[in-house]
């Protein structure tokens, strides 16, 4: 919200006060003054009625009504009004303006069927035909022993009305303008003479906030303002001895916490936290200023973290366990907690220190699984050697036509034990490259890698009546180290004709994708079933191990294709569909 100055709040209300008072003023002054001069007018005009309603007798009503017409255009133009007298017939005797005998019966006239019903004053507002104006009429009847005589009618011109009235509100409005002038600089001096000590004070306040404490305000004006700067200054210079100290201890702790790759999480006794650093802010992806203070169950939902810190709070002696944390994939750590006391020694809390060993231990099942899958891979041709041999050396020599198949049998599985340690060497070589950064990448073309690996499996897919289709284009170029990309494409192309059917085609593509280029190598065999393909890639895995082993398949070759993509700063996909085929892509940046 923003937040205005002093002078901005003072100032305005003193001009919206002072200009509402004045418009109020004027508004009611106004309202008053037009009332005074319907009251004036409507009293001038009754007053000059009643007083020719005296000049007007019997005689001259009805045996000298020229005299009567002559005095009444007299009085008319003495007054500026004017002046008729109608008889109670509605007959016009005399009158103002017009001569009497060719104006119309007035019988019908508001203000005279008023007077001469109610025998009481009558009034009404409406255009004259006569002058051809818009008047103000009034009627009085002019009674003699109990009889109407006749009725004086005293009109004005509602513009002139008007005029006099506009003249009245200019000379209101601009004594309220002037007014407002004189009061809204009288405002502005009155709130400059306010604000202006607090301002400074505020400005000095400012610069103590930012850390300028060597800034000392100036002392000046009333006692209360001068009582506040001393305070100021006082503060200020006990600040700055107070906060070099504050700062140089945080900047040592933050130090030191900032540079542990251990989290720490300092907790009150209750179980609130009270410090947390970057480390473990970034293991639970927490903000260190939303969580502080608050208790360590609203912030971790962590069972085993949870029972581990409630036991470090409560034991007086140091603990230390192992724990697993489950946010979407387990993560294992060491949990290490110790008393947290203050000054005087009271015990105020827990310290609780977390090592992440989680990539240690992914490091270690990957280990264990890989030696026990790599002696279960070379257990079965070793041991198929070993027996075969053990017959041999036992009198199978003597049988020839056996002899031949069993070495033939020896063969075949040296050859493929040959090629399994070949494959564990290369899958090794290229992530000790990889994690090194040793793999060198450089400007390649990437139809040069194809139509290299769709030479060497031309033949043997020849041999299956296999259609080996090589599709790309000589511009696509990306950095890639050739030697290990052939490789990776030639083990998707030696799956794709192994497992292919005869007359089958395998299509080997690359074409451009969002910014970078797809390797394709897609085929026509019989599919591979959806709960298999997240896993086609781990080391190892075979969908039908039978088959494999005897077409000869290791389990590492998908394992290095995705190593190989890695290196080279990508990544591998699969789709399958069953019974139409399978395609394998290889994504580069």
């Amino acid at each position: 919200m923003r937040r205005w100055r002093l002078f901005w709040q003072i100032f305005p209300s003193y001009v919206l006060i002072t200009v509402a008072t004045l418009l109020l003023v004027s508004f009611y002054g106004e309202q008053a003054l037009e009332r005074f001069h319907q009251w004036q007018t409507r009293a001038a005009l009754e007053s000059s009625a009643r007083i020719f309603a005296e000049l007007v007798t019997r005689v001259r009503l009805r045996e000298h009504p020229e005299e009567l017409n002559e005095l009444a255009k007299r009085l008319g133009r003495a007054t500026s009004l004017r002046i008729t007298v109608i008889e109670p017939s509605g007959q016009v005797v005399a009158d103002t303006e017009e001569t009497p005998a060719l104006m119309d019966n007035h019988a019908n006239r508001p203000e005279f069927a008023e007077a001469i019903r109610g025998r009481s004053v009558g009034d009404s507002v409406r255009y004259s035909d006569t002058v051809k104006d818009e008047l103000a009429y009034l009627a009085v009847p002019l009674i003699r022993e109990g009889q109407v005589l006749a009725v004086v009618r005293a009109a004005r011109a509602t513009s002139e009305i008007t005029r006099v009235a506009a003249t009245l509100k200019r000379q209101v409005l601009a004594a309220g303008a002037g007014a407002v002038v004189l009061l809204t600089a009288l405002s502005w001096w009155i709130a400059r003479r306010i604000s202006r000590p607090l301002e400074r004070i505020s400005e000095g306040a400012a610069r103590f906030a930012q850390g300028d404490l060597d800034h000392r305000l100036r002392v000046e004006g009333s006692r209360e303002i001068t009582a506040l700067t001393e305070t100021l200054n006082e503060m200020a210079s006990q600040l700055d001895e107070r906060i070099a100290t504050i700062v140089r201890q945080r900047d040592e702790q933050d130090a030191i916490l900032d540079s542990m790759n251990e989290g720490v999480l300092a907790l009150d006794s209750e179980g609130r936290i009270i410090g947390i650093n970057p480390a473990c802010s970034r293991m639970f992806r927490l903000d260190p200023a939303l969580v502080r203070g608050r208790p360590i169950h609203e912030v971790l939902r962590k069972a085993d973290l949870l029972a581990f810190v409630e036991e470090g709070v409560s034991s007086p002696r140091p603990q230390k366990r192992d724990i697993v944390v489950r946010d979407g994939q387990q993560r294992w750590f060491t949990a290490s907690g110790t008393a947290l006391y203050d000054r005087q020694k009271r015990r105020i809390g827990a310290l609780v220190v977390l090592n992440d060993v989680t990539r240690l231990r992914r490091l270690e099942n990957v280990r264990r699984e890989f030696v026990a899958n790599a002696g279960h891979e070379l257990r079965t041709p070793v041991t198929s050697i070993k027996g075969f041999v053990e017959t041999l050396q036992e009198g199978g020599l003597d049988d020839r036509q056996n002899a031949e198949r069993f070495l033939k049998i020896i063969s075949n599985q040296t050859n493929r034990l040959d090629a399994l340690v070949n494959d564990i060497l290369s899958l090794a070589n290229i992530e000790k490259d990889s994690e090194d950064r040793t793999i060198n990448l450089v400007p390649g073309r990437i139809d040069e890698v194809l139509d290299a690996v769709a030479q060497m499996y031309q033949a043997h897919a020849d041999r299956k009546r296999i259609r080996l289709v090589c599709e790309s284009h000589s511009e696509l170029e990306a950095p890639i180290n050739t030697q290990l990309l052939e490789q990776a494409v030639a083990n998707l192309v030696d799956n794709a004709v192994k497992y292919g059917p005869e007359g089958s085609v395998v299509r080997i593509r690359a074409y451009p994708e969002n910014g970078g280029i797809v390797l394709e190598v897609s085929d026509e065999g019989p599919g591979i079933e959806p709960k298999h393909l997240p896993r086609l890639f781990e080391r190892f895995y075979r969908v039908d191990k039978a088959r494999s082993d005897r077409l000869g398949g290791t389990g590492l070759g998908l394992a290095i294709v995705k190593h190989i993509a890695t290196a080279h700063g990508g990544t591998v996909s699969v789709d399958s569909r069953l019974g139409q085929g399978t395609a394998f892509r290889i994504h580069l940046p």
